[in-house]
C-alpha cells in the first residue's frame, strides 16, 4: 500500500539488544516513526492496523 513511499522495518530487540538500547526501546511492541533520521512518534503497545494507517497519513501528509 505504501511501496516506495514508507519503509517498514522490524527490530527483534532480542537479537538485537543493543541496537534496542540505543533507541530507548524499553517494552514491545514499540513503534517508532522516522523521518529522515528524526523520530516523530514513538507509540508502546498494540493499536490497530486503522490506527497505523491513519498516523501514517497524518505524520507523512500521505493522502488515502
Amino acid at each position: 500500500q505504501y511501496e516506495g513511499r514508507v519503509k517498514v522495518c522490524e527490530l527483534s530487540a532480542q537479537q538485537f539488544p543493543r541496537t534496542a538500547a540505543m533507541l530507548q526501546i524499553q517494552a514491545t511492541p514499540t513503534i517508532l516513526y522516522i523521518d529522515r533520521g528524526k523520530e516523530l512518534e514513538r507509540i508502546h503497545g498494540f493499536r490497530s492496523s486503522l490506527f497505523h494507517q491513519e498516523t501514517i497519513h497524518a505524520l507523512f501528509g500521505i493522502e488515502q
